[in-house]
């Protein structure tokens, strides 16, 4: 039983951790990809100090996009 030991187990433990976060990302890629597309939007429209009612419409509906997004991972569309 010498392949029992804390190192051995430490190294078990970093493939599921890593196993684990690679299903996390790839499960939440598409909600990534929204937020970022409304950081964007939100990034442009401030460039002149104010926002106008295009702009915030512009937003809303990535915003919405999210919300799709959201609803997605946790009703399997």
């Amino acid at each position: 039983m010498e392949w029992l030991s804390i190192s051995n187990a430490a190294y078990m433990l970093v493939i599921i951790l890593g196993a684990v976060g690679t299903v996390a990302a790839v499960r939440y890629r598409p909600l990534i990809k929204e937020i970022k597309e409304v950081a964007q939007k939100y990034h442009d429209a401030k460039k002149d100090g104010k926002v106008s009612k295009q702009e915030q419409q512009a937003i809303a509906k990535e915003c919405m996009d999210v919300i799709v997004a959201i609803g997605r991972l946790v009703w399997k569309f």
